[in-house]
Parts: C-alpha cells; structure tokens; sequence
C-alpha cells in the first residue's frame, strides 16, 4: 500500500519562528509553488484523499483539484504549545525548558503541546487505519513533521535521522508500508527458533493496533463516574477493577481529568500488578518500594491497592525520568508515597527496610514496537544485552 504525502508549500512567517500548530498563512508565491506540486501528481489516481485541517494544507489540496479531501486531525503539525509563534533563538536565549527540550527532543514534551511520541502515535494511528481500509493509493496533504515521522515508521530511517533531514516546501513523498515491516528481521528470526508456530500470532499481535486502556483513581472515587461519561469505553480489565479498555484513543492531553490525575493511561496488562497485591499481601500497613518506578503506572497502582495506611517509595535512578515520575504521582493526589532518585545501592546502605519490593528491571521492549516507531528501530540482540547487564549489574542486584 502506497501513501504520497505532501507538505504544503511556504508559509508567510519569518524564519526561526515556532509556527507548528498555528494556522499561518501562505506566501504570495503559492500559486506558483501548487503549480509544481499539482504536475507532481497529474496521472495519479487515488483511492482517497486526505488532508490536516489547517489552511495551508487544505488549500494545497483544493489547489491540486481535490476539494473533497477528507480533513483529519491526525494529519496536523506537531503543536509547540506555549512556544508558538516565538522565536527560536528568543527561547534558547531565554528559556532553560526550551533548552531541555531541544538537548531531549526525541521524547520531551513541550509545556502546553506536544511530544514526538504522542505525535508519532497519531501519525501511526492514520496509517494503521490506512492499512485495514483495504487502500492501494492514498494521498495525504500534511506538514513537515508528519512526513519525518511517516519516514520512521515506514521504516526508510530512524526518527533522528528523518528528522535531520525534513523534506522541503512542496515536496511529494511516496512511501510503502504494509503491516509486517515495522518487525525487525533478527528479532523475527529469533522468535521463530523459540516459538515455532506460534511466533506468527506474536507477530500479528505486533503489528495489529494496540488497545487503549486507562485505570481509575479510586482515591477520587466520586468523579470514576466523571471519567467514565467522557470516555468511550468497552469493558472492564479482567484484571483490574479500576481498568477500562477504551474503544478509541481520545486525546487526553486536552482533557482536564487525565490532568487533574482522574485516570492514568496504562497498558492493561500492566494492570495485573494489582492481582499480586490483593493475593499475597495481608490487609495491615507495610512499607513498600518500587525500585524502578517512572514514569509512575506502577506506583500508582500500588497506591490505589495497598493496605490502607501503607507508605510507598517510588523511586527513578533516571533523573529526568524522576521529574516525570513526580508529577504523576502528584497528580494521583495520595499523601503516603515519597519519591526519590537515587540507587539500589544507595538504598541498600540507608539501613531502611521494606516488606514489598517491587523492581520492575529495564527490558528489551519489544511490548513497546506495536505503540512506538521507535521501539522497533532500536530493538538489536546487542541492545538486548546492554539491558541485561544493566539488570544484572552489582548496584541494580542491590534491589
């Protein structure tokens, strides 16, 4: 399956200025620059075309002789937030957050906007509906970002490096994807000798669309019924009383709940984590810490499911992991819990005692590569390796 995206021709901004989700105009060469994207295209024929909804894509697309595109917010620019429409050179000269997020842009999330992920999550998301639409051909008239990231996930390159090298103003950027290239081949080759057969429902479960799935607070218990009027949802996690599996992926950083730590986004099978604790621990108070516990889904839970009265350490060796940490605990609003940076071995030598240590170890991710472009770029047997020296290494067996 083939889709062409297009980025829209020049904008009428100054250059060195954050205009991603702002709904700039066109510069007055526009009729020219379509003219050239419009012959691009003369002779092929699609199956059905799309578009973001902001101006200068649609009216790229309309210019090109497609005014029935299909508008769809998956298909918008990568939203600066608080930044947009602020020079660049203004903020790194000015703003220590802006500085972060250009040194860790690959993940950071930008005050107010967005983040790589959640954006590569949408772009994914229009491909993999492309995908199941039975489509041969489409077209999507698009933004910059979208392009780089469609390049990771098709495979053609890594995040980094597409987005080292964006493509100009009107380009056209035909890519093929179908649903069994996002797997690395030796990770392949490898699940086949371990699993014979059954790997090829490991892969189709890979490569099918992950479900969306949240978990209640149920410290806030009289706004569950809040969360649950503003999500649709399919049905309760087996699992997990407070777990819901959703029917779509809404988008929750504009909801006011999921901010104000109604809910928590986890993968449902995170969520077992609560059958262990309500089986094997008693209902008087412990201590308990969480050795490796950002960005927080873990603790969470556990502070939804220990003995009442219970005091947690959530702690993150990783510190810009920690602050992410921190402020998902501070959103789910429970008073026992303290979070920490620091090491096994450093915890080893406190002299404190726990009676539940929970170490949830760095892994090799391949529960990520159905979510993530990413996950599956970087999965390698040496990587894998790295991981286990790191799991096994004499301060984390401390934990």
């Amino acid at each position: 399956m083939d889709i062409y995206f297009v980025r829209h021709t020049s904008v009428d901004v100054p250059k060195g200025v954050c205009y991603g989700s702002t709904d700039v105009a066109v510069r007055s060469s526009f009729p020219d620059e379509a003219s050239v994207v419009k012959s691009g295209l003369h002779g092929i024929s699609f199956d059905a075309v799309f578009t973001s909804p902001l101006t200068r894509a649609r009216q790229l697309a309309r210019f090109c002789g497609y005014p029935e595109a299909k508008e769809d917010n998956r298909l918008r620019e990568f939203d600066f937030g608080e930044w947009e429409m602020c020079s660049y050179d203004d903020l790194y000269r000015e703003n220590a957050e802006f500085r972060f997020w250009i040194d860790n842009y690959l993940n950071a999330q930008v005050p107010g906007g967005d983040s790589l992920p959640i954006q590569e999550a949408r772009v994914r998301d229009f491909i993999d509906e492309i995908l199941r639409s039975g489509y041969q051909r489409v077209c999507a008239f698009c933004h910059g970002g979208v392009l780089a990231l469609a390049r990771a996930i098709s495979g053609e390159m890594s995040v980094a490096e597409s987005f080292g090298c964006v493509p100009p103003y009107g380009s056209i950027l035909k890519l093929s994807f179908n649903s069994d290239d996002r797997l690395p081949q030796e990770f392949k080759a490898q699940m086949r000798e371990m699993l014979g057969e059954e790997a090829d429902d490991l892969f189709k479960s890979l490569n099918s669309e992950a479900s969306v799935s949240v978990r209640v607070n149920k410290e806030k218990e009289k706004d569950i019924k809040a969360c649950k009027d503003n999500a649709e949802y399919d049905e309760v996690v087996g699992w997990c009383p407070c777990g819901f599996y959703l029917s779509k992926r809404p988008e929750f950083t504009f909801d006011p709940l999921f901010h104000a730590g109604m809910y928590y986004v986890q993968e449902a099978s995170s969520m077992f984590l609560y059958q262990f604790v309500k089986r094997y621990l008693s209902d008087n108070p412990i201590i308990a810490l969480d050795m490796c516990a950002a960005p927080g889904g873990k603790s969470t839970l556990l502070l939804s499911s220990l003995p009442s009265g219970s005091l947690l350490f959530s702690n993150e060796i990783d510190r810009r992991r920690s602050q992410i940490l921190t402020e998902n605990i501070i959103k789910w609003g429970h008073p026992n819990v303290v979070v920490t940076n620091d090491s096994s071995e450093s915890y080893s030598k406190s002299g404190l005692k726990f009676d539940f240590i929970l170490c949830d170890a760095p892994c090799s991710g391949e529960g990520m590569m159905r979510k993530n472009a990413v996950a599956s770029e970087e999965w390698s047997l040496e990587n894998v390796i790295v991981s286990a020296n790191a799991t096994y290494s004499p301060t984390a067996g401390n934990a």
